[in-house]
């Protein structure tokens, strides 16, 4: 009787081949099919095992394209989510879950906000649009800084942010130099574009927005990079140059909140980093003030040419919240929800919630609230207790911006991400130079072990 041998190459050749017959008809009855047929595929064929290249990836969905911008089969995928998961192939190479805290408060906060669509309040359900940002943008995110950049090496992922958002600041600086705003062109794309793609003004003055089709999400985001630069393995000279362009880039977005952002985190990440000698603190210390001084100076002129803009701004969100806090229920919208003209969301007098933490309470309850501000708390003991990692010190510093914008464009997707990482370096210690290095190997290890570090697990 004749050896047949193994037949899994026949197998896989004709599997090749039928692949290859389906994936061109897909593409002859329609390239969007054909791509979601194919990407996927690719994706996991080139990104798995290349976890470096699927956060670069991500990186680059979140810097460099609007969140107007993605592909639609039935429902519209923005080029943040595809970037994510993209990132999130390297789960199929054995990556193993260690729950911790955090991941507790986001499970709460699921929940509490799925609840809040299904069973709602006396004043109505949740928004179901605003739960399926929550799967599709923030839990994303999360999951690629609690796993995606452990599997990349903290070094690397320390490395690209402050080289990306390096470019961002020089790209925004761009803007508010020459006018240049190069999507504010895409109105009409979707209704994402008619919303984000216009280029704000404040006292006659275009601010810069770049790809985050908003100048506070693009300020806060260079802000939050911030610690991820001072903490990285760059060269002193090199940092002093990504950081310039990094607070030059804040400065041109005109805004109050990420300027106090990014002036904050830069102090707490000087005070808690142990890669740079004292000496070179004090000489990014002092030309970060010599530029926040310029910074203040431009702004105070803008201010006085907006006149009552500035002011009128802050007294709206201190009224909002003092209005409103006092409506949240436990699950669901808040009693003063009501729907006007065109499906026009209003809490009491209010229609802008301009207020990641109230945004939060006033559309799916104060337990969905405190999920979310009880890690904040807890960061902040952690970092008064010296024990708080760079991931953490980002996040505090983004106080001033989430009291003064909800979760918006790009902005909120790099927020979880940088708090899907706080809670892995909590983990792995990420205060201790041995348990830092164990994470930066090219070939690191994708298991957790939990650790006993604090609170905020």
């Amino acid at each position: 009787m004749q050896n047949m041998g193994d037949r899994s190459g026949l197998y896989w050749t004709l599997g090749s081949v039928v692949a290859a017959f389906v994936a061109a008809a897909a593409f002859a009855f329609s390239p969007l099919a054909g791509g979601l047929l194919v990407g996927p595929i690719l994706a996991i064929a080139v990104f798995t095992s290349r976890p470096k290249l699927g956060f670069l990836a991500w990186l680059f969905s979140i810097c460099a394209i609007p969140c107007w911008i993605g592909a639609t089969a039935g429902i519209f995928l923005p080029a943040t989510l595809i970037g994510s998961l993209i990132a999130l192939t390297c789960l199929f190479v054995g990556a193993r879950w260690s729950p911790g805290k955090v991941d507790l408060c986001v499970l709460v906060l699921l929940i509490a906000s799925a609840f809040g669509v299904y069973f709602g309040s006396a004043s109505g359900g949740s928004s179901v649009s605003a739960f399926v940002s929550m799967l599709t943008l923030w839990l994303p995110g999360y999951l690629v800084g609690r796993i995606v950049c452990e599997r990349a090496g903290l070094s690397f992922v320390k490395a690209s942010m402050a080289i990306a958002f390096g470019i961002v600041g020089l790209l925004a600086i761009a803007e508010r130099l020459f006018g240049w705003h190069p999507f504010a062109s895409q109105l009409g794309m979707n209704s994402l574009s008619e919303i984000w793609a216009p280029i704000q003004i404040r006292g006659g003055v275009e601010r810069s927005e770049w790809a985050f089709g908003h100048a506070i999400a693009l300020g806060g985001s260079l802000a939050l990079a911030i610690p991820f630069l001072i903490s990285s393995s760059l060269r002193t000279k090199t940092k002093l140059v990504l950081l310039a362009l990094i607070l030059g880039g804040v400065a041109a977005t005109l805004s109050r909140g990420p300027m106090l952002a990014a002036g904050l985190t830069l102090v707490l990440a000087l005070l808690t980093t142990k890669s740079l000698k004292k000496g070179h603190k004090i000489v990014l210390l002092i030309a970060a003030g010599a530029l926040g001084i310029f910074t203040a100076i431009s702004f105070a002129e803008v201010s006085d040419a907006a006149g009552s803009e500035v002011t009128d701004s802050s007294g709206y969100r201190v009224s909002l919240f003092n209005q409103l806090i006092w409506t949240l229920q436990p699950i669901g919208r808040s009693s003063a929800y009501t729907s006007g003209a065109n499906n026009e969301v209003w809490y009491g007098n209010f229609s802008s919630i301009d207020n990641s933490f109230m945004a939060l309470g006033l559309g799916f309850g104060w337990i969905a609230m405190v999920a979310v501000a009880i890690p904040f708390l807890t960061m902040g003991f952690r970092f008064l207790r010296g024990r708080a990692s760079f991931a953490e010190v980002a996040m505090i510093g983004q106080i001033p911006v989430l009291v003064t914008v909800a979760m918006i464009t790009q902005y909120q997707v790099l927020v979880w991400m940088v708090a899907g990482l706080a809670a892995t370096l909590v983990k792995v210690k990420a205060t201790d130079p041995a348990a830092d290095a164990a994470i930066s190997q090219v070939h690191a290890p994708a298991t957790f072990q939990p650790v006993k570090v604090g609170s905020f697990g």
